[in-house]
């Protein structure tokens, strides 16, 4: 009986997590637009090229590493933090989603934190590292897992700043 009541409270609460107080505005959320009080990061109708065309080339890795690395240093972020994050984040985009679908793009944008990044966003190379660098920018680079807990996950990697 009492396994009984525990799975139902279990549903309930694992419902509470996964969908905050504001599920309603969830369900009316247009990945276009974002709440008032945010700015989003939507990509440009004008945009060129998508992440999709960008990775069909022979050396996609090596370009994601290339544009990532030069925009930090053009934007004046740590190259070291950068790498780190999106090294184990997606693997320099070999891995686009994660978190149960959650979180997706070569940076890993959560889309439950984030509600602000569209999924074109996320998805997009040029659009995505421009957020991920402006967060950084503000000192937000421990909201990703890889970075805040780098010297207990990542002990045998020597990881920087531990």
């Amino acid at each position: 009986m009492k396994a009984k009541i525990l799975l139902p409270l279990a549903l309930l609460a694992t419902a509470f997590i996964r969908f905050p107080a504001q599920s309603a505005s969830i369900s009316s959320y247009n990945a276009i637009t974002a709440p008032k009080t945010q700015k989003a990061y939507i990509l440009p109708s004008n945009t060129e090229t998508s992440l999709k065309t960008q990775l069909n080339g022979k050396n996609s890795v090596e370009y994601i590493k290339s544009y990532i690395l030069s925009q930090a240093k053009a934007e004046n972020v740590s190259t070291t933090i950068v790498a780190w994050i999106v090294q184990r984040e997606s693997q320099w985009g070999q891995r686009m989603f994660g978190d149960d679908g959650n979180s997706r793009g070569i940076w890993m944008i959560s889309r439950i934190w984030h509600p602000e990044v569209s999924q074109q966003c996320a998805m997009d190379l040029k659009c995505s590292t421009q957020f991920a660098l402006n967060l950084i920018k503000k000192g937000g680079q421990n909201q990703w897992s890889s970075w805040r807990l780098r010297c207990v996950w990542y002990k045998n990697d020597n990881p920087p700043d531990c």
